[in-house]
């Protein structure tokens, strides 16, 4: 499989841009030659904070195994966005999405302004998340989220029932 690259970031003297299916970073280096007018270019892939040591590029290993990233269905305007969220059963699981998909952390979620730890990602961003390996939930996954993180049976029912009567409809 090869890579998918996201948004190139540009930088002095150096690039950057992520796979949004395995997370791989690739920094492209150019530093002006010491011996002549001749730039020196070279690439360096980095995952999870450690540099890969290789000669080529190295293959795109997406890793879906206990991915616990969720995103719904939710169509909600913002401006002349359209939104929906994003969360994980663990914070550092949807940190990591956020940045392979290239969602800036300080627009995370959370209480007391929200009522659980989320994104409002844009449908774009969504793309990327499912392509990345995140689970597709319908309106009631941030609810029924929400209720086992809680151990609120209750709701579970009643979410249970509201989707038997949407699968009627």
């Amino acid at each position: 499989m090869n890579h998918r690259w996201g948004d190139k970031r540009t930088y002095l003297n150096k690039s950057e841009k992520d796979c949004v299916r395995c997370g791989v970073t690739m920094a492209s280096f150019s530093q002006p030659s010491p011996d002549g007018p001749i730039d020196v270019r070279w690439k360096e892939f980095w995952r999870d904070g450690e540099q890969i040591r290789c000669e080529a590029t190295p293959p795109c290993q997406p890793s879906k195994a206990g991915m616990t990233v969720y995103v719904d269905n939710v169509r909600h305007s913002f401006g002349r966005m359209v939104m929906c969220h994003m969360w994980a059963d663990s914070l550092d699981e949807l940190l990591s999405m956020a940045d392979r998909i290239g969602v800036a952390r300080r627009w995370l979620q959370q209480p007391p302004k929200a009522s659980w730890v989320h994104f409002d990602i844009a449908q774009s961003k969504k793309a990327l998340a499912i392509a990345s390996g995140a689970v597709v939930t319908d309106r009631f996954g941030p609810l029924e989220h929400v209720a086992r993180l809680t151990g609120d049976a209750a709701l579970l029912e009643r979410i249970a029932h509201c989707r038997e009567i949407r699968a009627r409809a």
